[in-house]
């Protein structure tokens, strides 16, 4: 099954979701964004789904596809044109899928736009791929780094640390960068109202670096 539906900024809606405008900051710009929920789907076949528009839209132009450790994960992509998209599911706590369909058609970098975590910018070597902000802290931001995972890992924890934030010892991480893997570092605030993950994934001479931060359920 592809996407079908309501047409939402060059996005066609999964069918059988619901969609409605709501408003964010992506990569330091207020944009209008799409928020979808769909039941009884996951979001990896949302994903899935999506996938498959972004390899249409960007024939032989990479794109970054990544996975939380909630089971949500992430999409982003540059169309011919230049507009920049980004879907990005995660599990709705009632079941089912909450998504967003994001377009950006402004162009301009967003390489010194804030992150999550309060962070006014990228730490210096990190270069920002895209930026969702949905208040002062909580969003997603998806960046790369020359140098080692363990590296760019530590990078971000410290800049983190300085905002309040530290690995979060009562959820479990995944340490094996040795073998290949990816670095999944869960996150906590000092006041327990929010939470993160910090993934750090090799990708040839670079690594690919994803930072969320929620609402503490």
């Amino acid at each position: 099954m592809t996407p079908d539906g309501p047409a939402a900024g060059g996005f066609l809606v999964v069918p059988g979701a619901t969609s409605a405008e709501h408003e964010v900051t992506i990569n330091g710009r207020q944009t209008h964004v799409n928020r979808c929920y769909v039941p009884n789907r996951s979001p990896e076949d949302v994903l899935a789904e999506y996938a498959a528009q972004a390899q249409r839209e960007s024939p032989g132009r990479p794109f970054l596809a990544e996975r939380a450790p909630d089971g949500g994960g992430s999409l982003l992509w540059s169309t011919e044109d230049g507009q920049q998209k980004a879907v990005i599911a995660r599990p709705d706590p009632q079941g089912g899928t909450t998504y967003r369909l994001i377009v950006d058609t402004d162009g301009s970098s967003p390489e010194r736009a804030a992150l999550p975590g309060g962070l006014d910018e990228p730490p210096p070597g990190f270069l920002l791929a895209f930026s969702m902000l949905q208040g002062e802290q909580t969003g997603l931001a998806l960046l790369t780094y020359d140098g080692a995972p363990r590296e760019a890992a530590n990078r971000l924890l410290s800049a983190l640390a300085r905002h309040g934030f530290s690995q979060d010892g009562e959820r479990s991480s995944t340490h094996s960068e040795l073998a290949g893997e990816r670095l999944s570092i869960p996150l906590v605030h000092a006041s327990r109202r929010l939470q993160g993950h910090l993934v750090v994934s090799p990708s040839g001479a670079q690594v690919r670096v994803s930072l969320s931060i929620q609402a503490r359920l």
